[in-house]
């Protein structure tokens, strides 16, 4: 899967989010592993409902969402999620998810 159609599925993630009434302001999908071609991707995250007690929860939900609308393709290139208040610091890390098996080759 390229960027181009992980982004189509972030999307569709987002969307859903806003459908839920838990919008996202911006993400951003950085590289885990600079300079390799088929790297996976921090889930860098901006939503202003999150509150630092809240966080994990947040992720929670955000989990939840990319198993309903995002491809088993999509979410293995999803090394971590990374929720981030407006002013751009760190809520909280999801550390590397597993949310799918890589398919045999």
């Amino acid at each position: 899967m390229d960027r181009r159609e992980l982004d189509k599925e972030i999307n569709c993630f987002i969307s859903k989010c806003t459908e839920y009434g838990k919008p996202i302001l911006e993400y951003c999908l950085n590289e885990a592993y600079p300079g390799v071609s088929n790297t996976s991707y921090f889930f860098d995250i901006k939503a202003d409902w999150v509150k630092d007690d809240e966080c994990f929860e947040a992720i929670s939900f955000f989990t939840d969402v990319m198993f309903e609308v995002m491809s088993i393709e999509a979410r293995i290139k999803i090394f971590s999620i990374r929720v981030f208040s407006k002013q751009d610091q760190l809520h909280c890390d999801s550390g590397e998810v597993k949310l799918g098996t890589a398919k045999a080759s």
